[in-house]
């Protein structure tokens, strides 16, 4: 999973997490 690059570029990133649950950016 590319959770760490995808924060980054997209922080609300709700289309890839349908589910509700988004990556926060720390």
């Amino acid at each position: 999973m590319a959770d760490q690059g995808l924060e980054e570029s997209n922080p609300m990133d709700l289309s890839k997490h349908p589910s509700g649950i988004v990556p926060t950016p720390q």
